[in-house]
């Protein structure tokens, strides 16, 4: 069928709706699909018929099929290895910072002096790092220093991204990212650089 040929036959059938009226081509449509979804239904039986399995085989294969895929259980110890493995080293937040100083400059943004704060998370023994920093340049500056700094630390969190501009006329906008890192490590090292970047 080519595209007029189709086209011809929607606008018949939009002609031929609005002749009869939307509760006859309602009642029709949902006709057609009953009638497709009896006849789906008798093909799988006559198929599963052919194939000899009884019909209480067929709910069960029924239901296997609709059973979600579970992806298999790690064990413990191996769960508690891939968490550590991803986080970072709170003996080197002070690089962490310098890391994201550097990367601004690449995106041609201007970093201000930031906030910094420490919380430690006694259940599982790490550390939060949270860094708020006020940040100037363009739109896709910002985005681009954001997005270079999920990829360079991984263990790394977008919190909060926000802008302001003072006037429409402004091409740079005055905003401010907060990062949270997520480390381990000793608990020394990691208070020793708690002005890291100040």
């Amino acid at each position: 069928m080519t595209l007029k040929n189709f086209a011809r036959r929607l606008l018949q059938w939009r002609l031929g709706m609005m002749r009869t009226g939307l509760l006859p081509c309602l009642a029709a449509a949902l006709l057609l699909a009953g009638a497709a979804t009896w006849i789906d239904i008798a093909l799988r039986a006559g198929a599963d018929a052919a194939a000899g399995t009884p019909p209480e085989g067929r709910a069960g294969a029924r239901e296997t099929a609709l059973a979600p895929e579970t992806a298999p259980a790690l064990p413990q110890t191996d769960n508690l290895q891939t968490y550590s493995s991803a986080l970072g080293d709170a003996g080197q937040a002070e690089q962490y910072v310098r890391t994201l100083f550097v990367l601004a400059r690449k995106a041609g943004i201007e970093l201000v002096q930031g906030d910094y704060k420490w919380e430690l998370d006694s259940g599982s023994n790490t550390y939060r790092y949270q860094i708020l920093l006020p940040v100037k340049g363009g739109y896709g500056a910002i985005r681009y220093f954001s997005e270079q700094a999920l990829l360079a630390m991984p263990f790394a969190a977008l919190d909060e991204l926000t802008f302001k501009r003072e006037s429409i006329a402004d091409e740079d906008l005055d905003s401010s990212v907060r990062f949270t890192l997520f480390l381990a490590g000793r608990a020394d090292a990691a208070l020793d650089t708690k002005g890291a970047g100040k």
